[in-house]
């Protein structure tokens, strides 16, 4: 999960948006696990594969896997989505101008 706040004192806005979680369904964490070698040196922290790599299949690590799964955007799109509004509220495209 991740929370985008935005704060503009001049006009004394602040908005906060916060991405929804998704449910990773077992059948892929489960992949990732089978998938990742015994003898690699980083399991006790993670995987050797993204969820996205198991999701979107091998080479598409950074594809848009979160929406595949819950039909959400990624938050770099909402994130330009509140900047339009932010533009749109206070009348310039910077926060700080």
């Amino acid at each position: 999960m991740t929370c985008l706040a935005l704060n503009d004192p001049t006009s004394k806005l602040e908005l906060e948006t916060f991405s929804q979680s998704v449910h990773i369904p077992k059948v892929y964490i489960t992949k990732a696990e089978e998938s990742t070698p015994s003898n690699y040196n980083l399991r006790w922290s993670g995987l050797s594969y993204t969820l996205g790599e198991v999701i979107l299949g091998s080479g598409q690590a950074h594809g848009d896997w979160q929406s595949k799964l819950s039909g959400m955007l990624k938050l770099c799109h909402a994130s330009s989505w509140w900047g339009g509004l932010c533009h749109f509220l206070v009348g310039s495209t910077s926060l700080t101008e």
